[in-house]
């Protein structure tokens, strides 16, 4: 056999050689997704705080034993991140080493993922990595410690308060046809109309500004809550001060007391319950007619 031939033959052997090692090398990759198959309509999450549990029902998830109504978005991105779990490698499988990563009894966090009553996920959250954009995290049932490509102690290190829904309402600007205010610095009504539509004040008064009127209508269109007051609050009846508005054909009320400089207890249709909001928040509702006035 020629010797170019052999030469030919033997590097082809060769390459051969290196990608089936390659091809061994890649199947052990450390990276790894945990996938699940089916939607979550259940998290619970048990740490040093207690307990909290979020349940989807319909379109909607609800949040605590008394089911309040969650923010859909940081819901959303829970059971998204229980759904799809990506891991760098393998840390230990020691048990010694379980505090060390923030995995012992007393540190750790138990989140739990139901599908129909099942449990299809369990994971175990320790610290984060002093990078802080990775944690250490154990993986249904595995003793297996795990470096995670997120921060998920961070991420699940909440409770029922900070995942409710704290948007009272949400209007479209342009809807708002009028709004009635009564305060302390004096009660007055503005109304759109006309063709093209211009704000003025009911009844009409010459010092009223249109463009300032309408300028600050537009703030109007959404009402978002700081913190919830305990539920044994009771809200004050006397110094209320108190907007309504109309959007479209629904309307929309508001009343606000005060509670110290800063803060401000509020009360809403769109709300079944009471809930705090700041100083520049009541100011925003609770305008001063000489404020819109030329």
């Amino acid at each position: 056999m020629k010797t170019r031939k052999i030469f030919l033959l033997s590097a082809i052997a060769l390459l051969a050689v290196i990608f089936v090692i390659q091809c061994i090398f890649a199947g052990r990759s450390p990276v790894k997704e945990w996938n699940l198959k089916d939607d979550i309509d259940a998290i619970e999450i048990t740490s040093a705080k207690g307990s909290v549990s979020l349940v989807k029902e319909g379109e909607n998830w609800f949040v605590g034993d008394k089911k309040y109504p969650a923010d859909s978005d940081d819901s959303e991105d829970l059971a998204e991140a229980l759904t799809s779990i990506k891991t760098l490698g393998l840390l230990t499988r020691s048990t010694a080493d379980e505090s060390r990563y923030g995995l012992d009894e007393n540190s750790k966090i138990t989140v739990k993922a139901s599908k129909d009553g099942k449990v299809v996920r369990t994971l175990y959250v320790g610290k984060d990595s002093s990078t802080g954009s990775q944690s250490y995290i154990k993986i249904d049932g595995s003793a297996d410690i795990l470096l995670a490509s997120d921060s998920y102690h961070e991420f699940f290190d909440t409770d029922t308060e900070a995942l409710r829904e704290r948007e009272i309402f949400s209007v479209k600007a342009e809807e708002i046809s009028s709004v009635s205010v009564k305060a302390e610095s004096g009660n007055f009504n503005v109304a759109k109309s006309g063709d093209p539509a211009v704000w003025t004040f009911v009844p009409a008064d010459s010092n009223g500004d249109s463009e300032k009127i309408a300028t600050w209508v537009k703030t109007l269109n959404s009402l978002t809550a700081d913190s919830f007051a305990p539920e044994s609050t009771a809200f004050p009846t006397e110094n209320l001060e108190k907007v309504t508005l109309t959007a479209g054909d629904k309307q929309i009320t508001a009343s606000f007391a005060k509670v110290d400089e800063a803060k401000y207890i509020c009360s809403s249709s769109e709300s079944d319950y009471l809930f705090y909001v700041s100083n520049y928040a009541y100011k925003r509702f609770i305008k001063n007619v000489k404020d819109l006035q030329k």
